[in-house]
């Protein structure tokens, strides 16, 4: 199949592959034929296995017919190396790359190419069964047909992003890059209000684009074409009265008749800090001390107030009576008498 197609030019090559304009001897017209290094340039080609896998999906990517996407013509692997690779129809008009390098492309046109590589991409998703950006966003492999109408771009699909198994590089945050490619915007803060409102379509791909389902990106991006504003770039305020924009999150189903609510989370409660103990502990000591205190003197003054104290002192006492014999020593106690 190598033999087939014979290279004439060399248009683009970086570390994930290389660009060729070729033309098909068998039937005389001229293609462009892209070769993967789908490990880096320096990696091998793909094993026995993954080729299959390739040639089966290729085989059912080549049936899509879509506006915005390039025909695939064939497509396979590198016998020697095991390189993959793909065979598109080829188009004279100039690519986005050539474009920009004499001016930036103005914004309503990047409105529009943006749209166009979305619908790329939902047809693509039908056929592999995941939603992803699944084209090649380089600016040498992009594009744009001029006419009556508005300007036509056309895209091809990137075999990198569905032969390997990172996923980060299918998420819709890879427009980022192509937007400010084709503004030719420099390195530097990006405000909601340049280009047209495509910098807060970017800050808003920046925090989400990722994750974000394909009818997202495109909603919010037609949402600022039509001159509304750029969603928020960080989390929504809480306004009374106001609910987060659809835009924001997505919308619940509606919940069956007789569904019982679900239980709302409740507010934490605030745990005031643990106040000292030491000054505690030595009022409760001298609340105790005084009424230890107080319920003495209230004893002794109910038995021993004063009243009863003067009653007792003036109530006659008993005398003890002595007979004289009483107050004369006892014998016993007699001293001896003397010699």
């Amino acid at each position: 199949m190598i033999k087939r197609f014979q290279i004439d030019d060399i248009l683009n090559q970086d570390a994930h592959g290389i660009i060729y304009r070729c033309n098909d001897i068998l039937t005389g017209k001229t293609v462009a034929l892209r070769r993967f290094f789908p490990f880096g340039p320096d990696g091998d080609g793909l094993s026995p296995d993954e080729q299959a896998a390739y040639n089966v999906a290729l085989s059912r990517l080549a049936e899509i017919s879509h506006p915005h996407l390039r025909r695939i013509v064939t497509g396979g692997c590198d016998p020697v190396d095991g390189m993959p690779f793909i065979v598109a129809e080829w188009l004279e008009e100039p690519t986005l790359m050539e474009i920009v390098e004499a001016n930036p492309l103005p914004a309503a046109e990047v409105f529009t190419m943006l749209g166009q590589a979305l619908d790329a991409c939902e047809a693509l998703s039908s056929v592999l069964a995941t939603e992803a950006l699944w084209i090649d966003v380089d600016p040498a492999s992009i594009v744009r047909s001029e006419g009556n109408g508005p300007p036509v771009f056309s895209f091809w699909i990137s075999p990198l992003k569905w032969l390997g198994n990172d996923e980060t590089a299918r998420g819709f945050d890879g427009l980022i890059d192509l937007v400010q490619k084709s503004l030719k915007w420099k390195r530097g803060p990006v405000t909601d209000q340049m280009g047209n409102g495509l910098g807060g379509w970017i800050s808003w791909l920046k925090r989400n684009g990722r994750k974000a389902k394909l009818a997202e990106v495109r909603d919010i991006l037609a949402r600022i074409a039509d001159g509304q504003p750029a969603p928020p770039t960080g989390p929504p305020a809480r306004v009374p009265g106001r609910s987060p924009t659809a835009a924001a999150i997505p919308v619940a189903a509606p919940k069956p008749a007789g569904a019982r609510p679900a239980a709302q989370p409740q507010r934490p409660q605030q745990v005031s800090a643990p106040q000292k103990t030491g000054s505690s502990v030595w009022v409760v000591i001298l609340l105790l001390v005084i009424l230890l205190v107080g319920g003495a003197g209230a004893a002794w003054y109910l038995f021993m107030g004063p009243g009863k104290k003067a009653n007792r002192l003036l109530a006659p006492q008993p005398v003890e009576e002595k007979s004289a014999l009483d107050i004369l020593p006892s014998p016993e106690s007699s001293p001896p008498p003397a010699n």
